[in-house]
């Protein structure tokens, strides 16, 4: 399991591997959370308090946001 969010890290949106393993790691590993942080530009605890808003779902945890998901 610890493998996961480094190697989903490494595949995100503009990401650098440091930057990912810094979030992951206030995350404690949680990737969703470590998503809506990064995606959605806020804290961690607005980015969980959005997770459980949108039942676990990340595009409706970062709505309203800048982030604009590539075309495709």
């Amino acid at each position: 399991r610890a493998r996961r969010p480094r190697r989903t890290g490494r595949q995100g949106p503009g990401w650098y591997y440091d930057a990912a393993s810094a979030v992951l790691a206030q995350t404690k590993g949680h990737v969703k959370t470590a998503l809506v942080m990064v995606l959605g530009e806020v804290d961690l605890q607005e980015a969980a308090r959005r997770l459980e808003a949108a039942s676990g779902f990340v595009r409706p945890a970062i709505s309203g946001t800048s982030y604009t998901p590539p075309a495709g």
